[in-house]
């Protein structure tokens, strides 16, 4: 039985420290002043979408949580459940978090699941060298079975 080891955690870089604060820096102005030609909603979603720029380009954060906080600031601050009123043409928001069970999501998901389980037990590479046995005599021969193994592979999965 073996466990997994901890991996370290590694000190910010400057360009996340930067990020973070100019990244709420953008949330806060337009909360603040007001944007000629958006009302108050708008106001808010130009906020979030600020902010998720900028946490994106710098990676302040993962790039799943900062996905995952759009979505949470959406439910807060602009749905018919926010914390401050925004309206009666709000939206639900069981549609926002709608997003999160969208069907190609979990089959995104669920892919990704299985092929991380693949390469945790190294599946992937004994299923790519039981592709490959019938090819491995050349260079040529190798570069054909893999471009005949991958259309092979993506005639099945569209």
């Amino acid at each position: 039985m073996s466990v997994d080891q901890v991996v370290p955690r590694t000190p910010l870089r400057p360009i996340q420290k930067w990020g973070m604060g100019v990244g709420l820096l953008a949330f806060l102005i337009p909360i603040v002043l007001d944007v000629p030609g958006l009302d108050e909603s708008g106001e808010r979603m130009l906020a979030i979408f600020l902010f998720a720029i900028v946490f994106w380009i710098t990676e302040a954060i993962p790039l799943f949580a900062t996905a995952v906080t759009v979505i949470l600031l959406e439910v807060l601050l602009i749905s018919d459940a926010a914390l401050l009123p925004v309206g009666e043409e709000a939206l639900s928001y069981a549609d926002y978090f709608a997003t999160l069970a969208s069907p190609v999501i979990i089959l995104f998901m669920g892919g990704f699941l299985i092929a991380d389980g693949a390469e945790k037990y190294g599946l992937d590479k004994n299923i790519a060298a039981i592709f490959m046995r019938p090819f491995k005599r050349s260079g040529r021969q190798m570069l054909l079975g893999l471009m005949t193994i991958t259309a092979l592979l993506s005639m099945f999965m569209s």
